[in-house]
């Protein structure tokens, strides 16, 4: 069982990784170039809104599979 956390752990740090990597240029700009796509606010929000949803979804997936494996204990009496 300590496995199975560890492992999700991992692949949890990886896919940070790889999203931050792919997406950190797009949001900040690149340093010779000066063009960043936050000068905007509206661009702001709906990442940050994005991001919300994206991370809702995810750990409703997670509950959802952890439940499904009867790794979360019963709340019903």
């Amino acid at each position: 069982m300590i496995l199975f956390w560890i492992g999700i752990a991992i692949l949890y740090c990886i896919i940070v990784f790889f999203v931050h990597k792919l997406f950190y240029k797009e949001v900040r700009g690149d340093e010779e170039s000066n063009k960043r796509e936050w000068r905007i606010w509206g661009i702001r929000t709906a990442y940050w809104e994005g991001a919300l949803l994206v991370s809702l979804g995810v750990i409703a997936v997670i509950l959802f599979i952890a439940k499904w494996a009867n790794i979360l204990p019963e709340m019903s009496k």
